[in-house]
């Protein structure tokens, strides 16, 4: 900034900047002061605020300030390069600016506007504070002409180019929209943007200057504008005589507003950025504007704008697509966060198809996973409820939406009742309330496990947010279904660990065949099946059924006891003597299949099952049948754990009669008085009963000791022919016979005979003898005697 000094005339120069107002006010104050007229400085920082703020708001570039003081009062001007006239005019009550002529006018006692005395391009507004200044020479307005102009921008006299016709506003939001931009340009100029400023100083430049650009276009608009107001007009029809170039301006001068609302947004301006009402005017006019512009460059017959309602319109219904895909976005992460706390798989349902009908405003979800063939539906809701069970657990039927989902691993969309009727004609009349549908695939690392469909009652063209939505929910869904599964799995080899070792214990205790199947049905029902049987191999090959049970809810089941009764029969069906013969595990899709076995057939009376045999040392002893209702399969672990049970079955059932054996034995031998015995050859260890140590009268503690203390109640007279017999039959490995006596207590001796068989280690040589020892009168070779 600079100044010069004149005899009793000061100028100032400056750069159009918000910061120099307040210099200015300074450099005045000090001047009058000095000059004597201290009685209107008040006066005269008020006008030169009002004169100096219109150069920084209107007029980018450098500007002067001139101060010329006379006897009877002082004069101001201001010079500026923007040709534009202000023009006094009425402010609305909501509007920031369209005061300052107003003040100017109150407080000094005449003012005025023109064209720049030096010829430059420009103009100078002037005003006189005091009584009895001459003006200075140099031409002035019209103040008649000034009155019929309308804002504080430029007037351009005579316009020259084309003529363009946008359409008709209203009246009175053309006025709102004028006032709330004017406030904003206003706070905008009068801002610091000094470096650490409110505003970047670029930004506000940019915006200054792109908005004097278009200057000549919003100084018709506004006489427009006064025009209507004055004859009450409810609307006002935009009319523009422009030249071409002003296209270019009309462009930079949107782009320069939404920077300036861009910069209310961030809460940096005491103006709000514009309301939408606000905004769509501005591009409309501004558009249609700068179109018919570029129409008439290019010869072409300019075209009708669009009205300002149907823009306001298309707006608002791209404003609320906008909102509903920021809704769609929001409700996205608040289902996962659901979906994430969820641990079952009906909880997952749950959130996947309630959240999801939410968001597309659908009438009806379904979550369905697959299995055995089919898609099973998992939850059902709205319109989608009984979908399942209409369609039925035919794997023949033709693939539904849900179905082709998970075939393809890709989504389906139906957008309307005709395209439904072409690809789904089957499911028509299974459900007439949907007229659009959208299935979408749950992958997890290629892998479909389940599938995601929703119902609409009307035709729907899905955008792409809504898909974007939709593959979004799927892979969250899927994500936790396999967290879900897992789980599940974790749970199921917990409960199967448990479930075994209960059987283990009660097959441990079970001293009879019917405990033995009492423990394996109370381990299989209703874990594994709603019913369990039991078929055994008898004597001569005989196939019976010792065991049959049902669940209460396969009593209560339609169908079920018929198959029941069919199937748990002596004699056994094919499958299971198949079983029993091959040793393998068979699994049957429907025992309606079965001859001899099913029921009446349908998905009401359909009946899955598995048998596996109860294999033994000795190879089969029966077979174990497990059945359920319904398309589910039994899992690939279940069976597992079937055939498990099988062999821990099959095992018990030997151990039981292997037991009974050995009691039965026992009590034989207890009554024909024959002892047993077990010699370690190594160790010389031997274990004998309880028998055959009174036999001996052996004194031992329990029943076990060693050969020789067996040998020292022999009479010694047979001892050598007894060791001798025992030494022959384990170095050849072969039976061992020999008569001797002992003696008993009161001196006298007693007869026995000992009978027994060395056994071979893994080295082929003799490991352990075992035998019995047997009172003479009760063998052969005593009665031969």
């Amino acid at each position: 900034m600079a100044h010069e000094e004149l005899a009793r005339r000061e100028s100032l120069a400056l750069e159009s900047s918000a910061a120099v107002v307040p210099e200015v006010r300074r450099w005045l104050r000090r001047l009058l002061v000095g000059w004597g007229h201290d009685d209107l400085v008040d006066e005269a920082e008020l006008s030169v605020s009002e004169l100096v703020g219109n150069v920084v708001l209107h007029a980018p570039g450098p500007a002067v300030v001139e101060v010329a003081s006379e006897p009877q009062g002082v004069r101001l001007q201001v010079l500026d390069t923007n040709p534009a006239l202000p023009v006094r005019r009425k402010a609305s009550d909501g509007g920031t600016t369209g005061r300052g002529l107003n003040l100017l006018s109150a407080v000094s006692s005449s003012w005025g506007a023109g064209p720049r005395a030096d010829g430059r391009p420009g103009k100078v507004v002037w005003c006189e504070l005091g009584g009895g200044v001459a003006e200075p020479e140099g031409p002035d307005i019209d103040p008649e002409a000034l009155l019929a102009m309308f804002g504080d921008d430029v007037e351009v006299p005579g316009p020259v180019g084309h003529r363009v016709t946008v359409g008709e506003a209203p009246t009175q939001l053309l006025a709102a929209a004028k006032d709330h931009l004017d406030g904003v340009l206003r706070e905008l100029a009068l801002a610091d943007t000094t470096e650490g400023g409110a505003l970047p100083h670029r930004v506000v430049e940019d915006i200054r200057a792109a908005v004097a650009r278009f200057t000549v276009a919003r100084v018709q608009i506004r006489a427009l504008l006064a025009d209507a107001l004055e004859q009450r007009l409810p609307r006002v029809t935009l009319r523009f005589t422009l030249p071409v170039e002003l296209a270019d301006a009309g462009e930079g001068y949107l782009r320069a507003l939404a920077a300036a609302d861009s910069v209310a947004q961030d809460k940096r301006l005491l103006s709000l950025e514009s309301p939408v009402e606000f905004r769509v005017l501005r591009e409309w006019y501004v558009e249609g504007l700068v179109a018919g512009l570029r129409d008439a460059e290019a010869g072409r017959p300019v075209q009708p704008a669009e009205s300002f309602e149907a823009r306001l319109l298309r707006e608002v219904r791209s404003l609320d697509q906008r909102y509903r895909d920021s809704a769609l976005a929001a409700q996205l992460q608040q289902v996962t966060a659901r979906l994430a706390a969820a641990e079952t798989l009906m909880d997952i349902a749950e959130a996947a198809v309630s959240e999801g009908m939410l968001a597309l405003r659908a009438a009806g979800g379904t979550l369905s996973r697959p299995g055995g063939g089919l898609t099973l539906p998992i939850l059902e809701r709205g319109v989608d409820e009984g979908l399942g069970a209409r369609y039925g657990f035919d794997p023949n039927r033709p693939a539904g939406p849900s179905t082709r989902a998970i075939r393809t691993g890709r989504a389906v969309y139906v957008e309307s009742r005709d395209e439904y009727d072409a690809r789904f004609p089957h499911l028509v009349s299974m459900q007439p309330g949907a007229l659009a549908v959208a299935a979408a695939p749950l992958l997890v690392a290629g892998e479909v496990v389940g599938a995601l469909r929703f119902s609409f009652p009307r035709a729907h063209v899905f955008s792409a947010p809504e898909r974007a939505y939709l593959d979004g929910l799927a892979a969250q869904t899927a994500q936790a279904v396999a967290r879900s599964d897992a789980l599940e799995r974790v749970r199921e080899a917990e409960e199967r660990s448990r479930s075994l070792a209960r059987l283990g214990e009660a097959l441990a205790a079970s001293r009879s065949p019917a405990a033995v199947l009492d423990a394996v049905a109370d381990a299989l029902v209703p874990r594994y099946g709603e019913w369990v049987a039991v078929h055994l191999v008898g004597d001569h090959g005989r196939v019976w059924c010792p065991l049959a049970r049902r669940s209460d809810d396969a009593r209560r089941a339609p169908g079920t006891a018929e198959v029941f009764a069919r199937f748990a029969q002596d004699g056994g069906s094919p499958t299971v003597r198949e079983v029993m013969a091959s040793g393998a595990t068979r699994l049957v899709e429907d025992l309606a299949d079965v001859p001899g076995a099913g029921g009446p057939g349908g998905a009401g009376s359909r009946q899955q099952c598995i048998v596996v045999p109860l294999v033994s040392r000795g190879g089969a002893v029966g077979a174990v049948s497990v059945a359920r209702p319904g398309p589910h399969p039994l899992p690939v672990d279940d069976v597992a754990t079937v055939e498990d049970v099988g062999r821990r079955a099959g095992v018990a059932l030997d151990n039981v009669r292997t037991y009974t054996v050995s009691v039965r034995l026992d009590q034989a031998m207890q009554a024909a008085r024959i002892g047993s015995f077990e010699l370690t050859v190594a160790s010389g260890e031997l274990v004998a009963d309880e028998l055959l140590v009174v036999m001996h009268d052996a004194g031992w503690r329990g029943t076990t000791g060693t050969f020789e203390r067996f040998l020292a109640a022999v009479d010694p007279d047979d001892v050598p022919r007894l060791r001798s017999a025992v030494d022959t039959a384990v170095s050849t490995v072969g039976d061992l016979v020999a008569d001797y006596r002992v003696r008993e207590g009161g001196g006298s001796l007693r007869r026995l005979q000992v009978r027994g068989r060395a056994l071979p280690g893994p080295d082929g040589r003799a490991e352990r003898l075992v035998g019995v020892v047997l009172e003479p009168a009760t063998t052969p070779v005593a009665r031969q005697r």
